[in-house]
């Protein structure tokens, strides 16, 4: 039977149907996206990391207790968050940023002890320790604050995108700055890092804000950041082989300004995800590709550097 209606009746049979999902089942009405990539993401890194990380940092020698907590540890990676879902909102951006802080804390954790213990650290069993539980302290935290960063701000995923390439970016600017810069304390070395890792995602933060971002331009953006960081390293090699110094501060600076580059470049244009790696993987495809027919015409006993370059 079909029963014509007004846009007035056909709202109040909504409202009805709406009022009788939130009674029932209110977690159909929720925004939940993003759930499935975060369950994932949090059972892959607590079997790559939290499962061994927990019976080392307790200094667990037993093998059986040491597998049992492995995989109990793992578990709960699924588990915990699982249950800590089921009624709220994941949307992707919060799913994101979560395995962003998730995995960045790591990286965050370990340099945090560089920082603390720095050149007291004497490479003993207990400083390792130290160092994987830090890495999970950080790991934990970045993950929860990642989780709910987006929800309180009201940020959509391509800002949240651009936020975690130029967070990357600044560690890989604080790495080249430790290395160019021949830095030699342990301390400042963890602190430098731990500084430019927060420098990027302030300034992905500040890029979020000149324009719409889709996680496809961030992926865009990253790919011209890529490039111009690569061009200046290889005419910078290419011209002095041995300054291996002058080659990472001139990819510094290239990846900088390529990074900017990028953001002028993706402006208005709203690139899907799928583009956005499309660019990714056709960047890399191409230097594969003219790498493989540098080396079929490379001469074996020649120093071939600058043609690879």
């Amino acid at each position: 039977t079909r029963l014509p209606y007004t846009p007035e009746e056909a709202g109040q049979i909504r409202s009805k149907v709406t009022s009788k999902l939130k009674a029932q089942a209110p977690e159909t009405l929720l925004n939940q996206e993003g759930r499935a990539r975060l369950l994932i993401d949090t059972t892959v890194v607590s079997l790559g990391y939290y499962g061994w990380g927990v019976p080392t940092v307790f200094d667990v020698n037993d093998t059986k207790i040491f597998v049992a907590l492995y995989m109990l540890s793992s578990g709960a990676g699924f588990y915990f968050p699982y249950m800590m879902t089921r009624e709220i909102p994941v949307p992707d951006a919060q799913a994101n940023l979560s395995y962003y802080g998730m995995t960045r804390g790591i990286l965050h954790g370990v340099y945090l002890k560089n920082l603390i213990l720095g050149d007291n650290d004497d490479g003993t069993d207990l400083n390792f320790r130290r160092g994987v539980g830090l890495g999970m302290l950080g790991s934990v935290s970045e993950a929860f604050a990642g989780f709910f960063i987006p929800s309180k701000h009201a940020m959509e995923d391509g800002r949240v995108a651009i936020i975690e390439v130029a967070g990357d970016f600044g560690i890989g600017f604080s790495l080249g700055m430790n290395y160019a810069a021949d830095v030699g304390s342990d301390n400042l070395a963890g602190g430098i890092v731990l500084l430019g890792s927060a420098a990027g995602l302030a300034a992905g933060g500040y890029l979020s804000t000149l324009d719409h971002y889709t996680r496809g331009d961030a992926f865009a953006a990253e790919s011209v950041g890529f490039l111009c960081a690569y061009l200046p390293l290889a005419v910078t090699k290419m011209i002095d082989h041995d300054n291996d110094k002058s080659v990472v501060a001139a990819a510094m600076l290239g990846g900088a300004g390529g990074l900017y580059l990028g953001h002028v470049m993706t402006k208005g244009q709203d690139f899907t995800t799928g583009q956005g790696i499309m660019m990714n993987l056709g960047e890399l495809a191409g230097g594969l590709t003219t790498l493989g027919l540098a080396y079929l015409i490379s001469n074996r006993d020649a120093d071939n550097t600058n043609l690879y370059l």
